[in-house]
């Protein structure tokens, strides 16, 4: 800060034109070259309305069970419920394990419990505890099913 305020001085103090202290630079020799208010008497160019733009979908064929499961979550987490049931739905057929089985199918329990289809999250908890009771997600899922059955 000290250099700055050295070096301006120093260049300040080399130019025979810069006003020296307290002199007066009179207004046409300021140099204006924007403007902070518009001039409310000139006609405005109206803006050009855009529409928004979805954003396009990713290429999911291209996606592993793995990133497909993070992208629902993600959609999930935007309120995305139906998005991330869609994502879910394409990456069940892919899942080679028991284990990304289980994943897919909690989470789409928990998306339609989102959405307030506790039934259907119910009846997607029941077979995956029927199927596979000792998953690494049973506890969770025995819970989730526990949350549904309240509401």
């Amino acid at each position: 800060m000290l250099i700055t305020l050295l070096l301006t001085t120093f260049a300040l103090a080399e130019d025979p034109k810069a006003p020296t202290a307290g002199a007066h630079v009179p207004p046409e020799e300021v140099p204006v070259d924007f403007e902070i208010w518009p001039d409310p008497d000139e006609p405005q160019e109206p803006e050009e309305a855009q529409e928004p733009q979805e954003p396009e979908e990713p290429d999911y064929t291209t996606f592993t069970v793995d990133q497909l499961i993070v992208e629902a979550v993600a959609r999930r987490e935007r309120s995305d419920h139906a998005g991330s049931r869609v994502v879910l739905d394409q990456a069940l057929p892919r899942a080679a394990s028991a284990q990304e089985q289980v994943e897919i199918r909690y989470h789409q329990g928990i998306a339609w419990e989102l959405e307030g289809e506790h039934n259907t999250a119910i009846a997607l908890y029941d077979e995956v505890t029927e199927s596979w009771p000792t998953s690494h997600r049973a506890d969770d899922i025995r819970f989730r099913r526990a949350e549904a059955l309240a509401n």
